[in-house]
């Protein structure tokens, strides 16, 4: 009876229309959320499939890079090889030549001393650096205007070693060494003379005489663990550089006492592009491993002077405290711009006692 009774009045309340109606909309939004589900799926699937895509993509691009790259590693390595071998013929033909003109060269270095007589040329520096007053700031130096007689200077700026013959090395910078690099016959053999007999024998001599002071100060102990000061000019070379060189603040290589510098060039070149002098905020080091760039370890260097290039001029300084630096702006014109400096140093070794 009460179950009859509950039922009826279920109905005629209407509750049983409510209930079918809040199943009806549970099972609506249930629906409405397995379909985002199975379209948030779907667009997973995609999204998987794409990056599968890409993976395979990428994994073939690799394999294709690991292929090119093995490669370019064995072109490089043909390539050095083919490089190793021009080098050892180029080093090999320079022997065969050297042997071939040797007689000639050593016979053209004497007919040099013959035109251009080794006693006038030291009697010629000897007076242009008696006239010229040693400088101390920032460090002891020397700029010696006309140092060579002028007819073998021509012949010196004359006979620089044609283009093709030069070592090129970071931008706007090539190179030419005296007795290592070759040339026509008539460069090597001035070249030759200038470097071993007017540098060597003639212009050392009196240089370490003008710098007295700074020999005594910066290699007392070797003069006086030997008896005497043994020096040497080593390290002689021609160099061109041309718009956009630079070289930072610097010292030359510790076996150096004395950089001498002589600018070749013609007197309507200008004088811009020279040497540039500096100063440093802290001690300099006594040794150090080739070149020394102090900027390089955080200090700093201020420009003190600028040395004119003048053409037959020469520039000498101490290496030991000489920080020096050189640049030819990228924009300097003419575009043309060439600067050719010969160098050599004076070095200091400790000689035998004689007893």
């Amino acid at each position: 009876m009460l179950a009859n009774f509950s039922r009826s009045l279920f109905y005629r309340l209407g509750l049983h229309r409510i209930l079918q109606g809040e199943a009806d909309r549970l099972g609506k939004r249930q629906q409405e959320s397995v379909a985002k589900l199975e379209a948030r799926l779907d667009r997973l699937r995609k999204d998987v499939s794409s990056e599968k895509s890409r993976l395979n993509t990428v994994v073939r691009h690799g394999e294709t890079q690991r292929e090119s790259h093995k490669g370019l590693v064995e072109s490089n390595r043909v390539l050095e090889e083919r490089v190793r071998r021009l080098e050892e013929r180029v080093v090999f033909l320079e022997q065969v030549r050297r042997n071939e003109v040797g007689p000639q060269l050593a016979q053209s270095v004497l007919d040099l001393e013959d035109e251009y007589p080794p006693g006038d040329i030291a009697v010629h520096l000897r007076e242009r650096l008696g006239a010229t007053d040693l400088e101390t700031y920032p460090y002891p130096h020397v700029v010696i205007d006309d140092v060579l007689p002028t007819d073998f200077y021509r012949q010196l700026f004359d006979q620089k070693p044609p283009q093709g013959y030069w070592r090129r090395g970071q931008h706007g910078r090539e190179n030419w060494t005296v007795d290592e690099d070759i040339a026509p016959l008539a460069t090597e053999a001035i070249w030759r003379f200038m470097d071993e007999t007017v540098a060597g024998q003639i212009l050392t001599p009196v240089l370490v005489s003008k710098f007295n002071e700074y020999f005594d100060e910066h290699y007392h102990q070797v003069v006086s663990e030997t008896g005497r000061l043994d020096c040497r000019h080593t390290g002689g070379r021609l160099m061109l550089r041309r718009p956009g060189y630079c070289l930072e603040p610097h010292l030359d290589p510790g076996r150096s006492a004395l950089t001498a510098l002589l600018y070749l060039g013609h007197p309507d070149d200008g004088s811009d592009h020279g040497t540039n002098l500096f100063e440093v905020d802290r001690a300099l080091p006594d040794a150090y491993k080739g070149i020394y760039y102090p900027e390089r370890e955080g200090a700093n260097c201020r420009l003190v002077k600028r040395i004119p290039f003048r053409a037959n001029s020469m520039l000498v300084f101490g290496s030991r405290v000489g920080l020096h630096g050189a640049d030819i702006p990228a924009d300097a014109l003419p575009s043309t711009l060439e600067r050719y400096t010969y160098q050599f140093y004076v070095s200091v070794k400790k000689a035998k006692s004689v007893d």
